[in-house]
């Protein structure tokens, strides 16, 4: 086994497109706090351009790098971060610039998903979400809308009424057209 398939199976992330070097992390102090950054390189092999589908006869080709800092998962009690290196590229057919993928973190986020997995985990005890917040090292606004989006996913939307409709105010309700029809008469 590798030292890549080793550091990945210890940060449990499946990814076969980045790449660490003999110096992959670092212990730095970040606002008065011990932290730990990995440092990989994420490059892909594109058969075809992810924006207008142009094939690619040698016309993707590499256009400098971008750096991503990622929240991940503790790592022995200690914040941890991946600091990718995305490849960016450069499509000549259809002029458009594009960064590797990868399925660790969303597309615009910085928090990856396996921190987003933990969170959910240890939402659904019965534990505050300050509590949740500062374990992970996010907002509790983080929180919530992480929470929130499972919680719309799992949504039904149903465009007919159930079978059973129970409804609580019957009696009320009968008292009422009882007295109204008597005036009426």
């Amino acid at each position: 086994m590798s030292i890549i398939n080793s550091i990945l199976k210890t940060l449990n992330m499946e990814e076969k497109n980045i790449i660490f070097n003999e110096n992959f992390v670092e212990k730095i102090n970040i606002n008065k706090t011990n932290c730990l950054i990995y440092i990989g390189y994420l490059k892909n092999e594109y058969e075809y351009c992810p924006i207008y589908g142009c094939k690619n006869d040698n016309t993707i080709i590499k256009n400098g790098t971008k750096t991503s800092l990622i929240k991940i998962p503790k790592v022995s009690e200690l914040t941890s971060y991946l600091e990718l290196i995305k490849q960016r590229y450069k499509c000549k057919n259809c002029r458009k610039r594009f960064n590797a993928s990868t399925n660790i973190v969303d597309y615009r986020c910085h928090i990856s998903n396996n921190t987003k997995y933990s969170i959910i985990k240890y939402a659904k005890d019965i534990i505050p979400n300050t509590y949740i917040a500062k374990n992970h090292n996010v907002s509790n606004m983080t929180i919530q809308r992480i929470i929130n989006k499972i919680y719309d996913d799992e949504k039904l939307y149903r465009n007919y009424l159930p079978e059973n409709i129970c409804i609580d105010e019957f009696t009320a309700l009968k008292r009422k057209m009882d007295s109204h029809m008597m005036k009426n008469s």
